[in-house]
C-alpha cells in the first residue's frame, strides 16, 4: 500500500536519464506507475514508459485519412528513434489495427486519460493493446501512443531462423516475399529483417 516517488535532478525522470529500467521493473512486478501531472502529455507518457525512449520523435496527430495515416505510420516505423503521437478515441482501434498489419511485433505503449481519474496505461504489441481496450470498452478520452524504435522488437526465434536461411540464398526482396508466404507475416517487416541479417 506504499507509494514510491522516482525523482531525478536531471529533469523529468526517463526523459533525461535511464530510469526506464526501474519503471520496467515496476511494470514486470505489477506495480502501478503514474506520472506527476505536468505541462506535457509527451513528458508524462515518457516518464511511465517501460520501453527505452531516450531518443524520440514527437509526431503530433497522425493524418485522419486512412491511406495517408498508413503511409505515415510506415515511414515512422522505419525510423531509429521511438515515436510519440496523439490519437483520437474514434480512430485508436483502427490505428492499432494498422500497426498490427505493419509491425505486429513492435511493442508500444498507450496512455489514456493521463493524470485523470480513469487513467490507463497499456504496453505490448499493438494487437494485444487493441484487444485489451476492446474488451474493456475503453475507447474514450484522448490517447498518447509511444512506439519503440526500430530494431528493439525481436522477431520470434522461428521467424528469425527461417529468414536467416532465406536471406543466405535469396535477395532480400525475394526472401521477404517467400517468408511472408511461408510464415504469414508482414512482407515489409521480413524485408527489414532480411536486410538486418545481411549486415
Amino acid at each position: 500500500g506504499d507509494d514510491v516517488a522516482l525523482v531525478s535532478d536531471a529533469g523529468t525522470p526517463l526523459v533525461s536519464d535511464p530510469g526506464f529500467e526501474l519503471v520496467r521493473a515496476c511494470w514486470e512486478a505489477g506495480v502501478a506507475v503514474r506520472p506527476v501531472p505536468g505541462a506535457s502529455a509527451v513528458a508524462a507518457v515518457l516518464s511511465v514508459c517501460p520501453l527505452p525512449a531516450e531518443r524520440y520523435l514527437f509526431e503530433g496527430f497522425l493524418p485522419a485519412r486512412p491511406g495517408q495515416r498508413r503511409e505515415r505510420l510506415r515511414e515512422l516505423l522505419a525510423g531509429d528513434v521511438a515515436v510519440v503521437f496523439f490519437e483520437a478515441p474514434h480512430r485508436i482501434a483502427e490505428t492499432l489495427g494498422e500497426l498490427t498489419d505493419l509491425a505486429p511485433e513492435r511493442r508500444g505503449m498507450v496512455g489514456r486519460e493521463m493524470t485523470k481519474v480513469h487513467e490507463q496505461y497499456l504496453c505490448g504489441p499493438p494487437e494485444q493493446v487493441r484487444a485489451t481496450l476492446e474488451a474493456g470498452g475503453q475507447f474514450r478520452g484522448e490517447f498518447v501512443c509511444l512506439l519503440e524504435r526500430s530494431g528493439q522488437a525481436q522477431a520470434p526465434a522461428e521467424v528469425r531462423r527461417t529468414m536467416e536461411i532465406l536471406a543466405r540464398e535469396l535477395a532480400p526482396a525475394q526472401a521477404a516475399r517467400l517468408g511472408a508466404a511461408l510464415l504469414g507475416r508482414n512482407k515489409r517487416e521480413l524485408y527489414d529483417l532480411a536486410m538486418d541479417l545481411r549486415d
